[in-house]
């Protein structure tokens, strides 16, 4: 059996700060390398750069280059819709994964697909139509088209969460055969910053924006408690909520004067939506608040780990999410989390996070200031997502989506348990 994973279109980056597709598509690859059954052939097609981040750990599975620059909307129509197809036919491939919904118009093999969200069909139900720039609408228009036929054409679609699942089968009943549910899993956590709060101390790089603010031990009393660090690691786009984060640290600051000088909010994360991100930087210009909220430059290159030192809580206000990986993240080393009360997060969080409306700035001060002041809240907080964190695994990722492979190959269209 041959199976050809697809992930030439994808830009590299790491947690919800980048990609979390590609952090998906790296995790998988790395695990799945380690669980190929026999009988099975494995390709990746990817592009040199993206090879050369993979290679390092990847042993089993057939890397295989591809000489196409995927820049610029016509090259993408033409890799995904005659270049890829023709590659499966030419190498005689049983199983094309795509780890996302743009699938071929045609193709010679049997399709499995990823759904990890539906952010367009977000975007256009909840987004005024005058607010809707021209390259959306063209951008909604193709999307629309390949999301239909993705689920037209796919023998098995991968469904990130449950409420993913449940919004497909809102979305697209047709498919409810088809669907099975594989969570993402969870980064290398660090129970150690538990036992050991230093280890959490090393400070957010300034990058010349402003001088940070000394972090501090989580186990400090509330009285001796010098400054609380808030990292947002989201991609700039507006539904990933950075303005209701902003609008609740100025609520903070307004209606408990005591906590001006200790608390910041970093914002850190790819700029997918430059419009809403100079938007973002000018309200917080102007804020009252602008000594307390600063933008860390994104860097494809580092670790999750890497991304989240520094910081003591993960603060991720997004209104509408597909699966939510910065909370996951932030679990697995470590860190208490305050997130909008999605049934997504719900499901990924489970009971270790504080649950807030993104909308309701005042709820949200009052769970920022309850968390800085209450140390056994923050250990329980602590204690239970590394907990909750150890229940998403990439190796039973990885093991489940050999197992579609299998299933579709061998023709079977239903979902076993």
């Amino acid at each position: 059996m041959k199976v050809l994973i697809d992930i030439v279109p994808m830009a590299a980056g790491h947690g919800g700060t980048g990609s979390g597709i590609w952090t998906y598509a790296e995790n998988l690859l790395y695990h799945l390398d380690r669980c190929v059954p026999p009988g099975m052939e494995l390709l990746v097609l990817a592009r040199r750069p993206q090879i050369s981040n993979l290679k390092a750990k990847i042993l089993n599975l057939k890397l295989v280059p591809v000489r196409w620059p995927c820049k610029g909307i016509l090259a993408r129509l033409l890799w995904v819709h005659v270049t890829l197809p023709l590659i499966c036919l030419f190498r005689r491939v049983d199983v094309l994964h795509k780890l996302a919904t743009e699938t071929p118009l045609f193709c010679p093999a049997r399709r499995v697909t990823t759904i990890h969200d539906f952010y367009y069909e977000f975007l256009f139900e909840h987004t005024p139509p005058e607010c809707v720039r021209r390259y959306e609408r063209l951008e909604n228009l193709y999307f629309q088209f390949v999301t239909r036929l993705c689920f037209r054409k796919s023998r098995r679609l991968i469904a990130v969460s449950e409420a993913i699942r449940q919004e497909i089968l809102r979305r697209q009943p047709a498919a409810a055969d088809r669907i099975l549910v594989i969570h993402h899993g969870a980064p290398p956590g660090t129970e150690d910053r538990i036992q050991n709060p230093e280890a959490n101390s090393r400070e957010i790089p300034a990058s010349g924006l402003r001088p940070p603010i000394p972090a501090i031990s989580l186990q400090s009393s509330a009285c001796s408690l010098s400054s609380f660090t808030l990292l947002y690691p989201a991609k700039f786009m507006t539904h990933k909520g950075q303005l209701s984060a902003v609008k609740a640290v100025e609520t903070l600051l307004s209606t408990h004067p005591e906590m001006q000088g200790k608390v910041q909010l970093v914002f850190r994360g790819y700029s997918n939506d430059r419009h809403y991100e100079r938007r973002l930087r000018a309200g917080v210009a102007a804020s009252p608040a602008s000594g307390h909220i600063r933008f860390v430059p994104y860097e494809r290159t580092l670790t999750t780990a890497e991304i989240y030192r520094g910081c003591h809580a993960l603060l991720l206000l997004s209104q509408y999410e597909g699966f939510g990986l910065p909370v996951l993240e932030a679990q697995a080393l470590g860190l208490p989390v305050i997130c909008s009360d999605l049934p997504v997060l719900r499901e990924v969080a489970g009971e270790a996070a504080l649950f807030v409306q993104p909308d309701d700035s005042a709820g949200v001060a009052t769970a920022i200031l309850t968390l800085i002041t209450d140390a056994a809240l923050r250990q329980g907080l602590m204690q239970r997502g590394l907990a909750n964190a150890k229940r998403f695994d990439w190796q039973s990722t990885a093991r489940l989506t050999t197992k579609v492979y299998e299933d579709v190959c061998h023709g079977d269209r239903r979902i076993r348990p």
